[in-house]
């Protein structure tokens, strides 16, 4: 049962000794760490990755011209040995003893497919910081797991294992951000049975300089679109005010354009706002509202 775990890296020199410390002390007899460097450009970040390379046996390194995570991943999962595929980032950490339980499940069930784990979501950061500890639970179907576990919260590639095969026609978009989204349903989809689960911990690190901190009105678009074509096939109440609150969002970034279809969903303040006032309506709202609260700080 082997392990593949895919870290890409990108100017990542003062994260990456501790990142990649956390995935070799998961002590996994049979596993493969595959390094991707996307082409950084910090001098000290590439003398670390090939030092790193040198003196950690289970590392593959691989060296390309800066394409963007999704690039990297890709790379990663075109030379991935492993029965499993994981996904680390440069930027966060394991805790002790996460790979070993989650693969341990993989045994004990061979219709498992995607086992998903425990998080600490944007840590380091004052006011969003949080631990959500997943509860012990199958799913069967999409729908199920999109709708009952909440994953459109949580669609995230690093706090989960899959089982490669079902990566065998299915690639992250390039050059996207909030890439995730896009990929983590198709690979849902094919799923015998996805497993979420207490064990194990994921440490997802606030960075000012990433990706989510500094998403522009066409990340946010693209993001918007992957959650559009979901709410096409499976859609309730809270899965839909979650989809607003991101049409809320690209609208306040700048991209004006209306893209949620109205539906019969009321309950919270914010879906009863939507039917009295338009779409178009509450985004001026919430713009004005923020402008404001921006003002008064």
């Amino acid at each position: 049962m082997k392990l593949s775990v895919i870290i890409p890296v990108f100017n990542a020199a003062s994260t990456l000794e501790k990142c990649l410390k956390s995935v070799v002390d998961q002590h996994v007899d049979d596993m493969e760490i595959i390094l991707v460097n996307d082409g950084s450009t910090d001098q000290e970040c590439n003398i670390l990755c090939e030092h790193l390379a040198e003196s950690i046996p289970q590392i593959r390194y691989i060296q390309q011209a800066h394409a963007g995570l999704s690039r990297a991943r890709n790379e990663g999962l075109d030379v991935a040995t492993g029965s499993f595929i994981t996904f680390v980032d440069a930027d966060d950490y394991l805790e002790d003893n996460t790979y070993i339980p989650l693969l341990q499940l993989f045994e004990q069930d061979e219709n498992t497919d995607i086992i998903e784990f425990s998080y600490i979501e944007k840590e380091g950061h004052r006011r969003l910081e949080r631990k959500k500890i997943l509860p012990n639970q199958a799913y069967t179907t999409f729908k199920d797991y999109w709708l009952q576990a909440y994953a459109y919260q949580h669609a995230y590639m690093c706090n989960k294992i899959f089982r490669k095969s079902l990566f065998n026609n299915i690639r992250f978009p390039i050059a996207k951000h909030f890439e995730d989204v896009a990929t983590l349903p198709l690979l849902a989809k094919q799923s015998r049975k996805i497993r979420t689960t207490s064990l194990g911990l994921y440490h997802y690190c606030w960075n000012n300089k990433g990706i989510t901190a500094n998403a522009s009105a066409a990340d946010f678009s693209f993001l918007l679109t992957s959650y559009l074509k979901i709410l096409q096939e499976v859609s309730n109440s809270a899965y839909y005010e979650s989809v607003l609150n991101i049409q809320l969002d690209t609208y306040e970034l700048g991209d004006r354009q209306l893209r949620l279809p109205l539906k019969p969903y009321y309950g919270t303040i914010k879906l009863c706002l939507l039917h009295i006032l338009s779409l178009d309506k509450l985004c001026k709202l919430n713009l004005l509202y923020h402008k404001l609260m921006r003002a008064l700080k």
